[in-house]
């Protein structure tokens, strides 16, 4: 009988079955697949992730191969298995490579150690018609190190409507035919067949024979043996799943767990099983099986079917669509009951025939950070009637509203009196990464200078009064500024740049830009805190620069609350773009369609959470690396203290020098994530693990940029020339950020 079903595995070192293979290779009618080179290349790739291969003939493979054969030949690696119910010898990498290959793709839904502990778990499946479909499942995912498969019945041409196999198998016992398509797939899985099916004769056997059940499948069709198989399970405290291929129902009884629990949760009691083995005929059932699955509980399709079982139809009907998503969904079960992630019990459904209303238009997943209104009691405020001229205020307002932002939060509220006020609107700004508002006070400084250059416009100037107290908790505005008339203040040559500014994302290739132009623009004008500009341009420098930032990027990306930060801060279409006006659209991040669908799906909390547990997630650091190890130069705006007035000056720095940028077609893209969480105050929401990163990232940042021990970074640049000219992003003008206050 076993020559029926379990190949014959060959090993090139054994004498004895070097012989039995050379025979086979000489047999006219046995046919050989011989492609272990591609399999060892497969091995190699799967062991060199971080190397792209274009394809197994890609020629850096060769020295990686030439080193794993150590000067054996290809023949004498692997096992040679024989398929004798095909006459097919095919050669296979050895058991533990094979099977490091051929879960490869399992990560990191399935982790290593994970499928470790599900290869040596045993599971029973009883019927092999519904029940073969969640048998190959659990081979693919190898999910069980052995696999025992009971029923008595053999092929009919009918039941090839749901079970996957071919037309030559029809009269083929079931559990002989589900067990050759898991050994075509993988031969080294352990399987033990029951082709009389489960009787109470043979029940020690297949529960408990070699090691107990660790989870039994419950598919067949005998009444009977569902509900003996049942209490033999609970004797022995084996978890029983069953799926009824009606509306995808999932029964999960949890004998293990909870050894009183009631057979299928009460709804049939275990002294009806003398009552079932009486009846003879598929119509004598129909009571029973609409007893267990519930008759309110059935699609009106099997209610219906019910009726004409022996009229019109021999017996229930099952669908190969229902079937195999069924057996999808019970691999899950079975693989999280296995490793003790659900202790749940009880009966679900997945009814995909209910969809029909469904509008796949609408998103099932929306999220949106509120943001209340800003709110500003002027009563308390002394303002006076504007003086300056609407021409002049509405000027203004656009120059100030072009200013940049930490994700284009626009984080400021503006009121035009007899001075300019500047609030600080903290429910736009909000983010956990940056509780001390650095950001924030960066975008005020921008802001400022900014006005600076549109005043110069009509020969005004601004005396500025900043109260760093109404930064982190605003009772009036942070900056108050003295409008006075100077007739012999010049336009400044910037103020046409204002409009034209944009941050560059792209992450390609920046042409070349001399290093004087650099160093002339990115100079510190002396009149800031920022007492000077470390300019990085050496490739290799960039490339440990990139790596870097973008490791920090991932640490803040995969924290539960900067997954939420980033999530709302990005619009992720152009109707949420043009409505909102504010944050990052999507589609200004220079993105492939990997990169995009990743985003996409990094939106959902849970992903990034399993992420994070698994220490994964190194592919987030490309959305900032790629960029600076293709950049012109990095440049670090160095600061000597981190108190909201250095913040403030930075920022009126950073806007100064980027004016200049882009009066020379360069491109500016400022990478906030270090300098705020390089800054202690900002750190509080990580834990030690992360902070411990954290430390280590910045301390090897000042060994490659050569910083002084009293100085800190307050900015980083990634500069670039492209040939590329996009529109800046949307901003707000209106009253939620600019008020002109004509009277009390």
């Amino acid at each position: 009988m076993e020559q029926e079903y379990l190949p014959e595995i060959l090993h090139p070192s054994a004498p004895n079955d070097q012989i039995r293979i050379s025979e086979l290779r000489r047999r006219s009618d046995v046919t050989v697949f011989d492609r272990i080179n591609d399999q060892i290349k497969d091995l190699m790739k799967c062991r060199n992730p971080k190397i792209k291969f274009d394809s197994l003939d890609d020629p850096r493979l060769n020295p990686i191969v030439e080193t794993y054969l150590d000067g054996r030949h290809p023949d004498e690696i692997g096992s040679w298995v024989f398929y004798p119910w095909k006459n097919y010898l095919v050669h296979l990498l050895g058991e533990s490579e094979f099977i490091e290959v051929r879960t490869n793709r399992n990560k990191y839904k399935i982790t290593d150690e994970e499928q470790t502990t599900l290869g040596t778990k045993k599971i029973g499946v009883i019927g092999l018609s519904v029940g073969q479909a969640v048998a190959l499942t659990l081979a693919q995912e190898r999910i069980g190190g052995e696999l025992r498969l009971a029923d008595f019945d053999d092929l009919e041409l009918s039941n090839l409507n749901r079970v996957r196999t071919s037309t030559w198998n029809l009269g083929l016992n079931k559990s002989v035919s589900a067990a050759r398509e898991i050994a075509e797939i993988d031969p080294y899985i352990k399987i033990r067949i029951f082709p009389q099916g489960l009787s109470e004769s043979n029940l020690d056997v297949f529960f408990l024979e070699g090691g107990k059940l660790d989870i039994l499948v419950e598919e067949c069709d005998g009444l009977d043996i569902k509900i003996l198989a049942r209490i033999y399970a609970k004797k022995h405290r084996i978890p029983v799943v069953m799926e009824t291929n009606d509306r995808c129902m999932v029964d999960i009884e949890r004998y293990d767990l909870e050894p009183d629990y009631p057979i299928f949760h009460g709804l049939v009691k275990e002294e009806e099983l003398e009552e079932v083995r009486t009846l003879k005929t598929n119509e004598e059932k129909v009571p029973f099986i609409l007893k267990i699955l519930g008759i309110s509980t059935t699609s009106v399709e099997l209610r219906s079917s019910m009726l004409e079982i022996e009229q019109s139809i021999i017996t229930w009907p099952q669908l190969a669509s229902s079937v195999n998503v069924g057996a999808g969904i019970l691999t899950i079960a079975i693989k999280n009951i296995l490793l003790g992630q659900i202790k749940s019990q009880g009966r679900f459904y997945y009814d995909f025939d209910e969809l029909e209303s469904f509008d796949f238009d609408k998103s099932v997943f929306q999220y949106d950070k509120i943001k209340s209104k800003f709110i500003l009691n002027i009563q308390n405020q002394n303002f006076q009637p504007c003086t300056l001229d609407s021409t002049i205020v509405n000027s203004l307002i656009h120059s100030l509203a072009s200013a940049p932002s930490a994700a284009n939060n626009q984080p400021w509220y503006w009121i035009f009196s007899d001075k300019i006020y500047l609030f600080h609107n903290e429910n736009r700004s909000r983010t956990f990464w940056d509780p001390s508002s650095c950001a924030a006070a960066i975008s005020f400084g921008c802001a400022i200078k900014n006005l600076e250059i549109a005043l110069a416009q009509y020969q005004l100037y601004g005396k500025i009064e900043i109260k760093t107290d109404n930064l982190i908790q605003p009772k009036g505005p942070f900056v108050s500024i003295d409008l006075l008339y100077d007739k012999t203040i010049p336009p400044d040559p910037l103020n046409k740049q204002i409009k034209h500014r944009w941050t560059n994302r792209s992450n390609s290739i920046s042409s070349p830009i001399d290093e004087d132009e650099i160093n002339n623009i990115f100079k510190p004008s002396g009149k800031t805190c920022v007492n000077k500009s470390i300019i990085i341009t050496n490739a290799d420098k960039k490339d440990v620069l990139g790596n870097l930032l973008g490791h920090l990027e991932r640490i803040r990306l995969i924290n539960p609350y900067g997954q939420q930060d980033f999530v709302s801060e990005i619009r992720w279409d152009t109707t949420e773009s043009s409505n909102r006006k504010d944050g990052i659209y999507i589609g200004d991040i220079d993105l492939t369609n990997t990169e995009l669908a990743g985003l996409n799906i990094f939106k959902d909390s849970k992903v990034v959470d399993k992420i994070r547990k698994l220490k994964l997630g190194t592919g987030f650091d490309k959305i900032i690396s790629k960029g600076v190890k293709n950049c012109a130069a990095i440049i670090f705006l160095i600061i000597e203290s981190s108190d909201t007035t250095s913040w403030f000056e930075t920022g009126i720095e950073l806007e100064s020098m980027w004016l200049k940028a882009t009066s020379h077609n360069i491109s500016v893209h400022p990478i906030t994530t270090a300098p705020i969480l390089f800054n202690p105050e900002n750190q509080k929401h990580y834990s030690q693990i992360e902070l411990k990163e954290i430390n280590s990232i910045m301390n090897e940042i000042i060994n490659v940029i050569g910083l002084k021990p009293h100085e800190k970074i307050g900015m980083i640049l990634k500069v670039s020339r492209h040939d590329i000219n996009p529109k800046p992003s949307y901003r707000i003008v209106d009253e939620s950020s600019f008020r002109i206050v004509e009277k009390l």
